[in-house]
């Protein structure tokens, strides 16, 4: 989540000289505390980027959390994102399989690895060698892979 980070604070950084005050709306269909990716994004995105923002910047930086559903169910995530009601989504591919069909590729291979560290290593190497997937994110929905979580393989 560093380069989600590094992200937000260097678009703040090349902006105007004075201080402003940027607002970031950022969500999930799931609720923190009981899916990770939504945990991780509560409990440390949006306390890193407060810092950041404070430490590195002279803006200010006024954060709106939005889970569990309360700005966009997991199926309208990545729509939310798109059209901006949030500027930060967490989503799961998997709620959306017409759209993100190919981004799906771990729901389709059996017995995948049970540790998520194994599995988010793969996906990576998946997506680096295979930068039409990010670029189809972009093109079709204007958004960007800022990280990758691992799912329960449900000990399959």
């Amino acid at each position: 989540m560093s380069a989600t980070v590094l992200l937000v604070v260097a678009a703040m950084a090349a902006g105007p000289a004075r201080a402003d005050l940027f607002t970031l709306r950022v969500g999930s269909g799931h609720p923190g505390g009981a899916i990770v990716y939504a945990t991780g994004m509560r409990d440390f995105l949006v306390p890193e980027l407060r810092r950041r923002v404070a430490e590195e910047t002279e803006h200010e930086l006024r954060i709106i959390e939005g889970y569990a559903g309360s700005i966009a169910s997991v199926a309208e995530t990545l729509e939310a994102v798109q059209v901006g009601m949030l500027d930060i989504g967490g989503y799961c591919t998997c709620f959306e399989p017409a759209k993100l069909f190919l981004h799906n590729f771990a729901y389709f291979v059996p017995f995948g690895p049970q540790e998520g560290e194994s599995g988010v290593r793969i996906a990576r190497q998946v997506y680096d060698a295979h930068p039409w997937l990010d670029e189809q994110l972009r093109d079709n929905y204007g958004q960007f892979v800022l990280g990758l979580n691992g799912f329960d393989n449900y000990h399959l």
